[in-house]
């Protein structure tokens, strides 16, 4: 992937139940990681989706899950992150009411200033758990990806985000904008 102008510290995103994949993965993988950014992220598998339905996913019985629990949600291991100084972005809606603000990306980075590390959690008025193209559109999002060396081509693709076409298409190409090939012409 590297030869492809990737980075060998990528920023994982994480949307929704993709929150807990990708956040784990960060947290047991912190040196393959540039940062973690999420888009209303579950972050706390007990808020959501519950333990009692959570414990399929990892083949676990439910009291086997409530006995691991905080050995495998990823509010709860967020040690390795901060000790490698890793950034976590979240943009998350107040009125979520599926993956609730505060028992997910606000605790996320309460225990992480707790631990020395640094999150921007960005909470759009009177969101939810929806597409809305702000989510997608965060400028501050697009800024921890190349403040976070994403793609090797960092000086090529910080002038190509400088111009007008910034972020109108973030969540659906947002891998592809680190490859020079993908980028639109100018």
């Amino acid at each position: 992937m590297t030869a492809k102008g990737y980075s060998k510290k990528p920023v994982l995103l994480g949307r929704s139940r993709g929150g807990p994949m990708a956040l784990s993965w960060a947290t047991a993988n912190p040196d393959k990681v540039g940062g973690f950014a999420g888009i209303y992220p579950v972050c706390d598998i007990a808020s959501y989706p519950g333990v009692e339905r959570a414990a399929g996913a990892f083949d676990l019985k439910p009291d086997e899950l409530k006995e691991r629990l905080k050995q495998l949600n990823p509010v709860d291991r967020l040690e390795r992150l901060a000790k490698a100084k890793l950034p976590l972005f979240a943009i998350h809606g107040d009125i979520d009411r599926v993956v609730p603000l505060e028992a997910n990306s606000g605790r996320v980075k309460e225990r992480y200033a707790a631990l020395g590390g640094t999150t921007t959690l960005i909470v759009p008025p009177q969101q939810g758990h929806n597409m809305w193209p702000g989510f997608c559109q965060c400028r501050e999002l697009v800024e921890l990806v190349i403040a976070s060396d994403w793609c090797s081509t960092r000086r090529r693709t910080t002038r190509w985000f400088s111009g007008t076409r910034r972020t109108s298409a973030l969540c659906a190409c947002a891998a592809s904008w680190a490859r020079p090939q993908a980028r639109p012409a100018r």
